[in-house]
């Protein structure tokens, strides 16, 4: 799981404790950063699942993608031994404003384009809706649906 825009962490926080799923989290907010930090250390998670880091998710794309896919991928690397069916989705998970999941479709597009050689990608947004597909075209399909009003998801299947 990627949360974007993770502020305090709770729910990377929440699924690495539930599903034992790993993830990465980003924010702009040191102090947000640091809660999340203390935050996983209180309820005993273990750093191996969930990594948090200060970064600018508008100013350099080029460099957070890199390390978004990086990050991910040493992520997924770590569950593959641990888990022997291997990883079965990275989802993006987006509770932010409106204005700013407007200003990052590219960068989610990016992501889940880097992301392909996973069976499953899934952008989840809630709240707010995602005005632009992500990841479509060639070797995927796109399938956006609703769940309650309130949460998005649009996953990223491969075609066989």
């Amino acid at each position: 799981m990627v949360d974007l825009g993770c502020g305090d962490g709770r729910p990377l926080i929440a699924a690495a404790l539930l599903c034992k799923c790993r993830g990465v989290g980003v924010d702009i907010s040191q102090q947000c950063i640091a809660l999340a930090k203390s935050i996983v250390s209180q309820e005993g998670v273990s750093d191996r699942m969930v990594d948090f880091f200060r970064w600018d998710l508008l100013s350099d794309q080029e460099a957070v993608l890199n390390r978004l896919v990086e990050a991910v991928e040493a992520k997924a690397q770590e569950a593959a031994i641990e888990c022997k069916d291997g990883i079965e989705a990275v989802v993006v998970f987006l509770y932010v404003y409106p204005t700013l999941l407007a200003r990052m479709v590219d960068l989610l597009d990016r992501l889940v384009r880097a992301w392909r050689d996973f069976r499953r990608v899934e952008v989840v947004t809630l709240t707010y809706h995602l005005e632009a597909p992500v990841g479509g075209g060639e070797g995927g399909g796109v399938l956006h649906r609703v769940c309650g009003g309130r949460v998005e998801i649009h996953t990223l299947e491969k075609k066989t």
